[in-house]
Formats: C-alpha cells, sequence, structure tokens
C-alpha cells in the first residue's frame, strides 16, 4: 500500500492535506508531502521509517513543529 492510501486508512481522507515541496531555483525535483491530522508520534514516527523516510516534521496539541529525525 502507498502512502496516501495507508494513511487514509488511518485518519480518514478528510483529516489530510496533500502538498509539495519544491526548489525555487528547479535544482531538484519536486517532492510530495502530505499533513496527517489525528496521528500521534508513536504512529507517525512508524509510518515514516516504513517508507524510507529520513525525519519527519510533528506536531502535537501545543501547535509547535518538531524536526523528528527517524535515522
Amino acid at each position: 500500500m502507498h502512502l496516501f492510501g495507508k494513511l487514509r486508512s488511518l485518519v480518514g481522507p478528510s483529516r489530510i492535506i496533500e502538498g509539495e515541496g519544491f526548489d525555487p531555483c528547479g535544482k531538484w525535483p519536486a517532492e510530495k508531502s502530505f499533513l496527517a491530522l489525528g496521528l500521534d508520534l508513536k504512529e507517525s514516527s512508524a509510518l515514516g521509517k516504513e517508507f524510507g523516510q529520513n525525519a519527519i516534521v510533528w506536531a502535537g496539541a501545543d501547535a509547535i513543529p518538531r524536526l523528528i529525525l527517524l535515522r
């Protein structure tokens, strides 16, 4: 299963916002991103590891974004 499908099964489609990070200079390819509301840090980290991410950005109820290194 791909990441969007896995997220959809965990939180529902209305709690996922799709995005895309891109290099304004055009030197790096664009990369898809997802904001998934309602996942705790443990679930988010496990998904990141499952899909080969080096890190995730996670925020809890305090809305402070944190860079979580996974490797």
